[in-house]
């Protein structure tokens, strides 16, 4: 008898002795023939199924159900497809909207899923761009820092990524951005950290960089332009007309959603964070979680979906697959050469040890 059977017997014991039923006993032996699956009415046939029914009034379709419930009960939970730590994931993509995702899976190939213990749900699928072949986990955060934060730092621990990107869309609230412009966070303002009292308010801004291999590598891309034949192959990120542009600034992250730029939250980022180009939800949020990963490359990756004046749900049908498509193939861009490079200074160090060696 295993440990389940044994358990699964002790609890039908139990169960029979706190309703009152007697002769438990008689329903031992249908329980452990069970082996923790449901019981049909062509199992209650036995003479002790019969026994404990006639003892306790029952009908042999309540000891049916009784059982099964007993059984139910002890029954081991299903556990969540595993994760074969063998399998490297080196790139990890978090999102905030299921179109953002959408848009970076359109760039994978075999996409699977992947669920956490917790019941999170990744998808991974391999990125092959320029020969390099590589795989990636993206997750959708839901909108905010903190849902960002949350789950950024739960893939971080179950993928151990090398390289972690937020991509997703904002709102340019700068005259230097149009839509369909992707910027690239060199930090992230949390611009909703502040000192309020009855007649005065006090900006305490807080900031996180993104790391400074990522930013590098993101000046290297945009200069080198490598990210666009990849978003012009792709339809939903050829939509638009207009000349690819990337900006390597600084954003803002807070948790409203603005819709004017006279509005008290943008009048106070003009204030406090002027060097902002665009305004988001999550990326402060990622940045924090990101960062207590030394050793992982971390960016925060946004397409101009909109600009705060003038936003509507017509527009954003059209302009959010865009924009998250452009983001994304920058991201992953980046993701590959931050790969293939670090791929290169090992090859190079393995030479030269040979080398000493000879």
């Amino acid at each position: 008898m295993g440990d389940n059977s044994r358990h699964a017997v002790r609890h039908l014991l139990d169960s029979c002795k706190s309703l009152g039923y007697a002769r438990g006993e008689d329903l031992v032996q249908l329980v452990l023939a069970s082996e923790g699956r449901q019981l049909s009415p062509r199992d209650l046939k036995a003479d002790s199924v019969n026994r404990f029914a006639a003892t306790n009034g029952l009908t042999r379709k309540q000891v049916l159900e009784f059982v099964n419930a007993e059984i139910a009960k002890t029954s081991p939970t299903p556990s969540a497809p595993s994760y074969d730590e063998s399998e490297r994931v080196p790139v990890l993509i978090v999102t905030a909207l299921p179109l953002e995702a959408t848009e970076v899976k359109r760039y994978l190939k075999d996409v699977r899923e992947v669920v956490h213990p917790s019941g999170t749900v990744y998808v991974v699928g391999t990125l092959n761009l320029s020969g390099n072949r590589a795989l990636v986990a993206v997750v959708i955060a839901s909108d905010g820092n903190i849902a960002a934060s949350v789950e950024t730092e739960r893939a971080l621990a179950f993928f151990k990524p090398e390289v972690a990107l937020f991509v997703g869309v904002a709102g340019g609230i700068k005259d230097d951005v149009q839509i369909g412009d992707v910027v690239v966070g060199t930090y992230v303002y949390d611009y909703s950290s502040a000192k309020e009292g009855n007649d005065f308010q006090q900006a305490r801004i807080k900031t996180h960089n993104s790391s400074y291999a990522a930013i590098q590598r993101a000046y290297a891309v945009e200069q080198s332009n490598s990210w666009k034949a990849i978003a012009r192959a792709n339809s939903i990120a050829a939509a638009a007309n207009g000349e690819l542009r990337v900006f390597v600034k600084p954003l803002a992250a807070g948790p409203k959603l603005l819709a004017s730029t006279s509005a008290p939250s943008a009048v106070w980022i003009r204030d406090h964070c002027g060097d902002a180009l665009a305004v988001e939800m999550e990326g402060f949020g990622f940045l924090e979680a990101a960062n207590a990963h030394p050793s992982v490359k971390s960016l925060v990756v946004r397409g101009i979906s909109d600009l705060v004046d003038g936003k509507s749900s017509s527009h954003d049908a059209l302009r959010q697959p865009m924009a998250a498509s452009r983001a994304a193939a920058f991201a992953l861009t980046v993701a590959s050469e931050l790969l293939a490079s670090k791929s290169t200074r090992e090859t190079t160090r393995q030479q030269k040890d040979g080398d000493r060696i000879a």
